[in-house]
Order: C-alpha cells, then structure tokens, then sequence
C-alpha cells in the first residue's frame, strides 16, 4: 500500500498494519479472512508473488467501470485470446 499511495499511512493504531489492510481491503486486493496472516512472517516468493498480482489486478480495476468483471475471460499472455 505504501507502493500505491507513494506515502506512509498512520501507523500510531494497533495494529500499526490496520490503514494498510482497510486501504487494501477496500481496494478488493485483500479479504477479511487475510487478517489472521498478517503478522506472520513472509517469503521472499510471497511478497514477489503478491507485488506482481496486485499490479495486474489493480492495472485491469483501473481500466474496468466497476470492480467486477462478469462473464469476461482475463490473460495477461499476450496472444492467448482468440475470437
């Protein structure tokens, strides 16, 4: 989140993670349920892994009129597509 907003948000709250996971929660790039997992400690992979689904998944939102996409087949394979 503090990639997105380009700032830090206010960690003077317990958890000092809560702005981060309602901004992220609000931006459908996390749920609820993530809640449990974010104390925990996270791999390397993991932190690649979700940078890189996140970027995609916020690249589609931003072009998209709303957060759902229904009945739309989504690739990031450049050429998998045909009509």
């Amino acid at each position: 989140m503090r990639l997105l907003q380009g700032k830090h948000l206010d960690e003077n709250v317990s958890p000092r993670w809560k702005n981060y996971f309602e901004l992220a929660e609000s931006l459908d790039v996390i749920s609820p349920a993530d809640a449990v997992n974010f104390d925990n400690n996270i791999t390397r992979y993991e932190v690649a892994l979700f940078l890189y689904r996140f970027k995609v998944k916020y690249l589609l939102l931003q072009n998209a009129n709303n957060t759902t996409l229904q009945n739309e087949i989504i690739t990031i394979v450049p050429g998998s597509t045909q009509t």
